[in-house]
């Protein structure tokens, strides 16, 4: 199971691509992820409307399967700071994944927000930043890494509390806008989402 957002999405076949190679075969894959896409309520990015993740089907699939033992990664959580949630409501919807995920068997990775890539942005480059991405936000740059890390820090105590892996992103890993991480690094961010559930 993969939830995620645009990274998710710039990377699925490499997802794919180190799942099947940590899996030795063939396996089923559910995912919920698309550019701009949001935990927590819809979303529009570019004209396309998704629902928030926590409102697809995706979840009516995954409780329709016959229960076994499954994988899942959930990542790409910071879209929803630059939505205007707050780091409390964020990780209300992180846990309520995670709950999902674990009646459905599934052990799980939960990737954590690349602040150390996110400390690299100037503050002349967070409003093109901004404007490009998320149009909408007002959020001004210094309110934007205070809430990132607030949000980082619960993601690291729900993990802890759900007895989940915890993964910090590298800043290396990255391009120049300090979201997306780079083709040429893909492979491994990957494997080192996936490594844990091996």
């Amino acid at each position: 199971v993969l939830l995620g957002a645009s990274n998710a999405a710039r990377c699925i076949a490499t997802a794919v691509a180190v799942a099947r190679s940590l899996c030795g075969g063939p396996f089923d894959l559910l995912a919920a992820l698309g550019h701009g896409r949001s935990y927590g309520r819809g979303s529009c990015v570019l004209g396309r409307w998704l629902p928030g993740i926590l409102e697809c089907r995706l979840w009516r699939d995954l409780r329709d399967r016959a229960p076994e033992p499954s994988h899942a990664v959930l990542t790409d959580v910071g879209n929803d700071i630059l939505f205007g949630a707050s780091p409390a409501q964020i990780s209300g919807w992180v846990r309520e994944c995670i709950e999902r995920l674990q009646s459905a068997e599934c052990r799980l990775v939960v990737t954590g927000i690349p602040l150390a890539s996110l400390a690299r942005m100037s503050r002349w480059e967070f409003p093109i930043f901004r404007t490009v991405f998320f149009p909408g936000c007002r959020l001004t740059f210094s309110d934007a890494i205070n809430r990132a890390t607030e949000l980082d820090g619960e993601l690291r105590q729900i993990a802890n509390e759900a007895q989940v892996t915890y993964v910090e992103p590298l800043a290396e890993w990255y391009t120049r806008d300090r979201i997306h991480i780079s083709r040429a690094r893909q492979a491994e961010a990957w494997r080192a989402f996936m490594a844990p559930l091996r």
